[in-house]
């Protein structure tokens, strides 16, 4: 048996985070996610990509449940981890980049956008 905090653990809350999210329930997702998220910040480095997938789902359900300011603020975040994992033309970078002008515009901050 694993630990409470083992990444496997984190590994199986994300991926039926992911189930909750396809069904539309959004706040079982975030609570399922930033239960992953605490996992993975304890057992990963802090510039892990792993921590940068997970932030960016965690936005995503916070986007549907209309909380904006905490979705850019978690893009962000992802942004910056995967800025420091990744080569500046990675698809990746190019993807949060997108979903954070999005958030942005949802906040009506075209400048940022």
């Amino acid at each position: 048996a694993f630990s409470p905090h083992h990444s496997s653990i984190a590994t199986t809350l994300d991926d039926l985070a992911d189930a909750f999210g396809h069904l539309g329930e959004y706040e079982q997702q975030k609570s399922l996610l930033q239960r992953a998220l605490g996992i993975y910040e304890r057992t990963l480095s802090s510039d892990h990509p792993t921590i940068s997938r997970t932030l960016g789902n965690l936005a995503d359900a916070v986007g549907w449940l209309g909380d904006h300011e905490q979705q850019t603020s978690l893009l962000r975040r992802a942004l910056a981890i995967k800025e420091r994992a990744f080569s500046p033309d990675h698809p990746a970078l190019a993807v949060t980049l997108g979903n954070l002008a999005v958030a942005y515009g949802r906040l009506g901050d075209y400048e940022q956008q």
